[in-house]
Parts: C-alpha cells; structure tokens; sequence
C-alpha cells in the first residue's frame, strides 16, 4: 500500500493525483481485499463413467446446472431438475461427481 501512496504522490496533475486519491480510499475503505469463499457446489466431469438411470448428468461444457437421468429411450435421455423434466441427446449429457464425493478411477470390475 505504501509503494501505491508513493506513486500517487508523483502524479504531478493535481486534479488527477486528487481523483486518483479518492479511488483508492474508495477501494481501501470497501475492505474487498482478501480471500472470498462461496458455498457453491463443485463438480467435475467423468467421461468414464456411463449416463444410466438415477446418474447426475451435466451438458457438456456446462456442468454447473446439473440434472437427474429420470428415464431413458434409446438415444433420448429424460432428466429432472427443479421438478421439471428436460429432454436431452445422449451425446449432449456427461456425467458429473461432486467435489468430495469418493471415486476410484483406477479400479475395474471383474465380477458382474
């Protein structure tokens, strides 16, 4: 913050060093420095693994909006989110796993 003072100090306009001042105080004073944490849920994609009934899916590339395969007719996927019903394309859904949630990608199974 020091090296900011000094660098406002050797604004030689003395209208802008003023405008320059009050910025600074504004953004000092609204204390907006420093970690933010939100309480959002995280997820991540998993090509692995394969979109069946009861799966929480997500479209491909916007896995933030997630929905619940409800039921499925071939290539046509029916999801529930917000108790409403959505039709997608198979190719257009991936599942997702929320951040936290054990996997274990490295494990096969061998016994059906």
């Amino acid at each position: 913050m020091a090296a900011l003072h000094e660098l406002i100090a050797q604004v030689q306009d003395d209208k802008l060093r003023g405008q320059l001042q009050a910025e600074f105080n504004k953004l000092r004073d609204e204390k907006t420095f420093g970690l933010v944490f939100e309480s959002s849920a995280e997820f991540f994609p998993r090509a692995d693994l394969p979109v069946k009934k009861n799966s929480l899916v997500a479209k491909v590339g916007d896995i933030d909006k997630t929905f619940r395969v409800t039921d499925i007719d071939g290539d046509k996927i029916f999801c529930a989110r917000d108790k409403k019903t959505f039709e997608f394309s198979r190719q257009d859904l991936i599942c997702v796993t929320r951040l936290g949630e054990a996997i274990y990608p490295g494990l096969t199974r061998l016994i059906q």
